[in-house]
Order: C-alpha cells, then sequence, then structure tokens
C-alpha cells in the first residue's frame, strides 16, 4: 500500500500539526481539558485520535514516516508521563501506549534497547497503569460484564 502523493509531499505539515497539538499546553483551562461530567476533554480526544493515527502511519509507512519518529517517541512519552491516572484518560493512554508498542514491533525498536529506557517504561508507564484504582473497583461491582468488556477492548490494541 502507497501513501497518497499530497500527503507524502505534506507529510512535514502534517506532522507538525500533530507535533503541536501532542505537545499544547492549556494551562488549567477546564473546556479544553474536560468535557461533560468529567469526561475527557477535546484536547485529549484529539491527542488520542493522534496517537492512533501515528501508530498507522508507523505501521503502513515506516520509511516516509522515519524522520519524523523521535519526535513522536518524545511527544507521547511525554504524554504518557504527565498524563493523570484518572479513568476519562484510559483512551489516551492506550492509544498512545498501541504507539510505543508499534515502534517497538517495527525496525526501530533499537530505540528501547537501552535498559534505562526499559526500566523508565516499566516504572513510569506500565506500571502505574496496571493498578487497579478506586474507579475500577467501583465499576467491577456495579457491572463487572462491563467493566470486563471495557479491559478487553483497551487491552487487545
Amino acid at each position: 500500500m502507497t501513501i497518497p502523493m499530497f500527503f507524502e509531499d505534506n507529510i512535514e505539515q502534517f506532522m507538525g500539526l500533530f507535533h503541536q497539538f501532542l505537545t499544547f499546553d492549556s494551562g488549567n483551562n477546564k473546556e479544553i481539558l474536560e468535557g461533560e461530567d468529567f469526561e475527557e476533554g477535546i484536547l485529549h480526544k484529539i491527542q488520542a485520535q493522534i496517537c492512533e493515527n501515528i501508530s498507522l502511519y508507523i505501521e503502513k509507512y515506516e520509511e516516509e514516516f522515519k524522520d519524523c519518529l523521535q519526535g513522536f517517541v518524545d511527544d507521547v512519552w511525554g504524554l504518557l508521563t504527565t498524563t493523570p491516572l484518572d479513568d476519562k484518560y484510559d483512551n489516551l493512554v492506550i492509544q498512545a501506549i498501541g504507539f510505543l508498542t508499534s515502534v517497538s514491533k517495527g525496525v526501530y525498536h533499537h530505540l528501547f534497547k537501552d535498559d534505562g529506557t526499559l526500566k523508565q517504561i516499566c516504572e513510569k508507564v506500565i506500571i502505574p497503569n496496571m493498578m487497579f484504582r478506586e474507579i475500577d473497583e467501583e465499576n467491577f461491582e456495579d457491572n463487572p460484564v462491563e467493566y470486563i468488556r471495557r479491559d478487553i477492548e483497551g487491552s487487545d490494541r
């Protein structure tokens, strides 16, 4: 499968916009950070979608995407280490981990070969996101089938 010519010709512009959204600092603007009823805000929805998009790009268009890769790894790593553990951010965390997984499975897996990097991934990303949160317990008690369905959906990405 080949990348559309228009996209290939303008990849720097597209990736520049993605980078801006991934690193956007909204301060404490609750309108951007939180949706209705304390749901994921528009910024985090956009960031999650960008993580999903760049995962697809690294899987399908490795050669065209290679120049942008290190910057996105840094951006996504920054998101993962600064995103709170609240359940409203689960989609963002799942997509961000999915991107790092895509990178680690591809020809750029050498970005993760350093023992210090692996230790940081375990300490700052994997272990904190494996914790059984109070909201998880409440969801499990209220509706165990729905809890398991959501857990499976998140873990298969």
